[in-house]
Parts: structure tokens; sequence; C-alpha cells
């Protein structure tokens, strides 16, 4: 999955950086049960719900020195994937999801869930009992 960002974007610190401000500020909404505003691509993200995350904390989450981090959010900022709170913080653009290659990539990571999911279950190193077939069925 990290490969299809990464042929999206400039380069792979960059991309890195993406997903640990993606991460790092998807928290909130990660924790919580989906609105249903969430599941469409074609609403923005709630700014309330979206956590600023410093340029130490994503330094720390990517094993990148702090200028270098810097620099990758100025250009995810050029790109508008990411966007300035303050001096020192940042967070996803709010509409991201609108963003036409964002919406591929998100087909991309369900084709490649799918397809490993069913590997898995082909060579019978992932067994579903009838119980959980029902459960995840309904």
């Amino acid at each position: 999955m990290m490969e299809y960002w990464r042929r999206k974007l400039p380069d792979y610190e960059t991309t890195v950086v993406l997903m640990a401000i993606i991460s790092i500020g998807a928290g909130r909404i990660a924790d919580a049960p989906v609105a249903d505003a969430l599941k469409d691509l074609n609403n923005k993200l709630p700014t309330d719900q979206l956590a600023k995350c410093n340029f130490s904390s994503v330094a720390a989450a990517t094993n990148l020195d702090r200028q270098t981090v810097k620099r990758k959010v100025d250009r995810l900022v050029e790109l508008g994937l990411v966007e300035r709170v303050d001096r020192d913080n940042v967070r996803v653009e709010p509409s991201v999801g609108q963003r036409p290659f964002v919406g591929e990539l998100a087909t991309a990571h369900a084709n490649a869930i799918c397809s490993t999911t069913n590997t898995l279950i082909r060579d019978g190193i992932l067994r579903l009992t009838t119980q959980q077939f029902r459960a995840s069925a309904a």
C-alpha cells in the first residue's frame, strides 16, 4: 500500500512523512465509530476531529531528522495535502479526500486487501468459522 502512495508523491521520505501526519492526525477519527459523513470521500474531513501534529512527533515516528521533516512538510503543503496549523504544527488538509488520486488509492488499497485475504483463505492460512462468516456478513 505504501508503494501506491509513493508513486503519487515526490519520494519515499515525503511519503513516510505524509503517512505519519495522517496516522497521528487521524487518531481521533480512527478511534471513534465511523460517522456517515466520513464514509464518502466527497466530504471534507472535520477539522475538529483532526489532531495537529508537530515536527518533533513526525520526526520521532519516521526516524528522520527534524529539518528533513520540515522540508518534506513544506513540499506536502505545496502539493495541497497538508496544511500548517501554526509555526510548528501541521495536519492533513481537510479536502484531501477530494483529490482524484485519493479515490484511486482507496480502490487500490481495497483491492489489495481483498486479493490478499482471498489468497490467505485459498491457501488455508486464514480460516473463517461459520460463526465468524455470519458475523462479518451482518
